[in-house]
C-alpha cells in the first residue's frame, strides 16, 4: 500500500484516484499521525494539520470554551440536579427528611445562575 495526504489521507489502491498535489507519506508516519491525534492528556487535542511544505503533522489544540458554551454547559448542570430540587419539595410536603442539603444546593444552583447572567450580559 501506499500513503498520501493532501488535507485528509489517501490509501492506494484503496483510493483509486489520487488528487493532484498529494504528497506521498510513509506507512509508519501514516500510522503516528493517525494514532496521535486525540486528546492529549494535557487539556488540549492533537490534530492533524498540514504544514507550509505540504506533509501533515501533529499540533496541539487547546480548548476553547465561548461564553455560549459555558452557559449550555450550566444550563445542563441545572437541568441535571433538578431532580434533587423536587425530592427536596416532595420531601417538605411529606414532612420527611430532606434528602440533601437544601442550603448548599440551593447555594450552587444560584451560583450557576449568577453566572448564566452575567455570561449572557456580556453576549
Amino acid at each position: 500500500m501506499r500513503y498520501y495526504w493532501l488535507d485528509g489521507f489517501y490509501v492506494y489502491p484503496i483510493n483509486e484516484s489520487i488528487p493532484e498535489g498529494a504528497v506521498e507519506i510513509s506507512e509508519e508516519e501514516y500510522h503516528r499521525l493517525l494514532y496521535g491525534q486525540g486528546a492529549d492528556g494535557k487539556g488540549g487535542n492533537l490534530e492533524i494539520y498540514t504544514r507550509e511544505d505540504g506533509y501533515p503533522d501533529l499540533r496541539r489544540v487547546e480548548h476553547v470554551i465561548t461564553p455560549t458554551m459555558e452557559i449550555e454547559q450550566l444550563k445542563a448542570r441545572l437541568a441535571e440536579t433538578d431532580y434533587m430540587i423536587i425530592k427536596c419539595a416532595e420531601a417538605a410536603l411529606l414532612g420527611h427528611d430532606m434528602p440533601y442539603d437544601v442550603a448548599a444546593l440551593h447555594a450552587e444552583r444560584q451560583a450557576w445562575r449568577d453566572r448564566i447572567n452575567e455570561l449572557e450580559s456580556e453576549i
